[in-house]
Parts: C-alpha cells; sequence; structure tokens
C-alpha cells in the first residue's frame, strides 16, 4: 500500500510548503488544519494545499494560493477535524504521514489481549451447509417489526446479548416482556462506552444505557446477569466492543449492523403501516441490515462466543460519560423531493439448505473476507459507513483488505462503495492518492451499512466498520 508515484511527485511543493510556511499558517484566525489533499471542486484529481477553517467560514480576501505558491483552497473543517484538533493540536492527516514516512517507521499496531477460546468445548467457527430458516431485513424498512418478532417468542431458558450500544425504550419494553413472565435468564455483554443521550433528533425518546441496566435488573433479580466487555489499554480488546448479536436457547439468533438505538431500529414498520411514519422518516433513520437464523450450531456457537466474552476481566465498575468539545455540526438537510414514492421492502424469508460461514473479530473476519475478495470474478459491492485509513495504528490484515479491493478495480471488475455522508474528505483524499478513482464511490446519508456482496453469490454482513 503506498502512495502513486505521480500523486507523490505533485505533493512535493504542497508539503514544503506546509513546512515552510508553518508561522504563517499556525497565525491564520480558525484553522483548524492544514493537509495536502484534492480540491473539492474539480472533477478531476487536483492536488491542494487544503485550509480547513471552522465553521461557518466565507472565503478569505487573502490569496493564500500565490501566498504559499502553491495550488490553495479553503473548505469548512468536518467535526472529526475539530475534534481532533481539539485533543491533538498540530496533529497532520493520514495522507500527510503517508507521504513524508516510510511505511516501516510507522508504530505497529495496537493489538489487544484477546485470546481465542481453547480447549476440547471451546466453539470453533465452522462453516455450516445445511437446512436452516433465514430471514433478512433491512432498516428503516423492516428492521424493528423483525427484532421485535424474534423477541416476541419466548426465550424458554436463556437469552445471551451481545451489544455495542443499548438506548431504545420500545427494545427495552420488548426484551422485558420477553422475560417478564418466565423463568428464562438474561445475560449481556456492553462495551463501556455509553452514549449520552441528547435528547434531541431522532433518539429524543431514548434512554441513558446504564439506566436500562438498572431497570433490568430491578425487575429480573437474580436472573439477570450483565458484564462491561473488556476494552481499554490491556483489555482482551482495544478500542471497542462493537457487536450485535442476541441469542435465544441456543436455537436461534438475530445478528445485525445496528445497535439496540432508535436511530437504529426505529420503532415503526413502513411495510404494514405506512401511515404512521413520521416526516423525514427516510431520511432521519439509518440503513441496515438483520438476520435472523434458526440454527442449533450456529446459534450455539455465537452463544458460547458471548459467554466467553463476559467472562473476560473487564477493569470497568461504572463507566464515566466524556464531555465533548463544542463542535460546529453540519445542518440537517430537508428531505430530498422525489419524482417517484418511496418503496419499502419486507424480509426475504427462506427455509431450505444453506452456506453461512460465522465471522467474528479478531478471530476470522479478516482472512475470510479477504479470500472473498480475493475470489471476485465480475464485481464486489461494498457499503459501509467509511474507509478509514491511518499511517500508525491500523492492522496489517485491514490493509490487505483495502489492498484486496484496490486490485480487484484495477482489475477492471465492477466495483462499487457507498459510504456514510460523514466520511471524511482526507479519507477520500488518501483513496484517491493510493489510486482509488472517485467514479467507484457514492455517499448515501445515514449509512450505518456494514454490507459486502461478492460476484452476487456472497453476502458478508456484520457491525464490522472498515
Amino acid at each position: 500500500m503506498k502512495i502513486r508515484d505521480e500523486y507523490r511527485q505533485k505533493f512535493a511543493p504542497i508539503l514544503k510548503a506546509l513546512r515552510d510556511h508553518q508561522a504563517s499558517l499556525a497565525a491564520i484566525p480558525d484553522l483548524v488544519i492544514a493537509r495536502p489533499g484534492f480540491d473539492p471542486s474539480e472533477d478531476a484529481l487536483v492536488p491542494a494545499l487544503v485550509l480547513a477553517f471552522r465553521p461557518p467560514h466565507r472565503p478569505s480576501a487573502v490569496d493564500y494560493s500565490k501566498q504559499f505558491a502553491v495550488h490553495t483552497v479553503e473548505v469548512e473543517a468536518d467535526p472529526e477535524e475539530q475534534l481532533r484538533a481539539s485533543r491533538s493540536p498540530g496533529a497532520t492527516s493520514a495522507l500527510a504521514q503517508f507521504l513524508t514516512a516510510a511505511p516501516q517507521s510507522f508504530a505497529p499496531a495496537k493489538h489487544g489481549n484477546y485470546a481465542r477460546p481453547t480447549g476440547a468445548t471451546a466453539p470453533r467457527l465452522d462453516a455450516v451447509d445445511e437446512e436452516m430458516k433465514l430471514t433478512i431485513a433491512a432498516s428503516p424498512d423492516a428492521g424493528w417489526p423483525l427484532l421485535k418478532e424474534f423477541l416476541d417468542v419466548r426465550a424458554r431458558e436463556r437469552l445471551t446479548v451481545g451489544m455495542y450500544q443499548f438506548t431504545a425504550p420500545h427494545i427495552y419494553k420488548a426484551l422485558l416482556e420477553n422475560l417478564r413472565h418466565g423463568k428464562a435468564r438474561l445475560s449481556i455483554g456492553l462495551d463501556p462506552k455509553p452514549e449520552p443521550i441528547s435528547g434531541t433528533g431522532n433518539k429524543a425518546d431514548d434512554i441513558y444505557g446504564p439506566t436500562i441496566l438498572d431497570r433490568l435488573e430491578r425487575n429480573l433479580g437474580p436472573r439477570f446477569l450483565f458484564d462491561w466487555a473488556s476494552v481499554g489499554k490491556g483489555a482482551a480488546f482495544t478500542t471497542a466492543y462493537h457487536i450485535k448479536v442476541a441469542v435465544a436457547d441456543g436455537e436461534r439468533f438475530w445478528l445485525s449492523t445496528g445497535n439496540w438505538q432508535s436511530s437504529n431500529l426505529p420503532p415503526f414498520d413502513p411495510v404494514n403501516a405506512p401511515g404512521d411514519l413520521p416526516p423525514s422518516f427516510g431520511s432521519s433513520y439509518n440503513r441496515e441490515y438483520h438476520v435472523v437464523i434458526e440454527h442449533k450450531q450456529l446459534a450455539s456457537t455465537y452463544e458460547k462466543f458471548l459467554d466467553y466474552d463476559r467472562s473476560l476481566p473487564s477493569q470497568f465498575a461504572q463507566p464515566a460519560m466524556e464531555r465533548l468539545p463544542d463542535l460546529i455540526l453540519p445542518p440537517e438537510d430537508p428531505e430530498e423531493l422525489s419524482f417517484a414514492p418511496r418503496r419499502w421492502h419486507e424480509p426475504l424469508r427462506l427455509e431450505r439448505k444453506l452456506k453461512v460461514q460465522p465471522l467474528l473479530t479478531p478471530d476470522n473476519y479478516a482472512p475470510k473476507v479477504l479470500a472473498a475478495l480475493q475470489s471476485a470474478t465480475r464485481k464486489i459491492y461494498l457499503q459501509n459507513q467509511y474507509i478509514s485509513l491511518n499511517a500508525q495504528g491500523d492492522l496489517k490484515e485491514f490493509k490487505d483488505l483495502v489492498d484486496a479491493l484496490l486490485e480487484r478495480i484495477e482489475a477492471r471488475l465492477d466495483v462499487r462503495i457507498i459510504v456514510r455522508d460523514f466520511m471524511q474528505p482526507e479519507k477520500f483524499d488518501l483513496l484517491y492518492a493510493l489510486g482509488f478513482p472517485k467514479d467507484v464511490f457514492r455517499v448515501q446519508k445515514s449509512c450505518h451499512a456494514k454490507l459486502i456482496v461478492v460476484d452476487g453469490r456472497q453476502a458478508i454482513v456484520g457491525s464490522h466498520n472498515w
């Protein structure tokens, strides 16, 4: 993985300008970051010195191109750039790091202390090619109806959940209803960084995660088992416990790209009750994918891994809410007008022989997905929030995935990539400099999905951001 030689040459004078004019750049009012990038106003890839200002920003009267003797453009800094500048003043962009240092000089990526379960009874991530029931749904179309259907079938003995964020009141109520009148126990492992609740937007009625946990404990008593996941320095997982899985009685499971939040699983049924939808529903909630499978071996595999994760030592008793610095966010766009009515898609239900390969990080996701990408002969469709490369801190396995995607593009396969509308411009710039063409990308509002389709024959879905 390296910057194309043509771009490396064109960025050389821009990097020189950044070095030579450090003092002048630091004196520019409201400048958040100066970085190498591409001119966003041009259809072609035109290297430029990008000056990202704190919003709102109007073009300056100063001719910066003349002052710095290179092509210079002014943009508004996105929220992530503002956040990074507030935490690490003077931080450089990933593209600048790729351009100025040899890859072998970068610090190694941080691995957690996770070790796979071992022993005769340890779960195995083997593919299954057998008869099963499988249901697939998308949000905002039918995600909540499918999860409600899953939770409406009362667990007999146990319900086991691994989740990144859990704040949605309608999911809490359905979960409690599933368990209140029986004897089944509820086991939950949760990421130890609960999201603060703003009380606005599509999560206006959501509940702070620890409050939901307290309510479950009061209602279920000893039938409620809970652990914060082992996340952080020296823990099993370095940055996050990002899973979204629920297993009922070791027989059936729900797996999703979306958290148990109202933004991911809005409490509406567009297919059967379109009249109940609020204004701008289609653009207010996330695009997600959800799978429910009835198969004992697969369900038991996920259940055992969730139980194992909960057994890992955690350093968290009660997490502290992080207070973010004041950021200026882009305004919400009104819902776009359409000349055609929206189509809401019912779940797809299959009952036949199917091949399913369970994937987990850090266990087997990277090698399995790499093999799938390399096997493509016609097309790859990828939908994700972003492709976020960093010069330092990226695992080799992840960079191998990005390389494989670029190789398929260079082999002239039909590669199409959908990312979220808030993917940073500088992340695009790095991909362009590595050789990704502009025209393979499309931007989708509220895209929280993580989906890869290979040759129209393999579908990979889960909670793995790129």
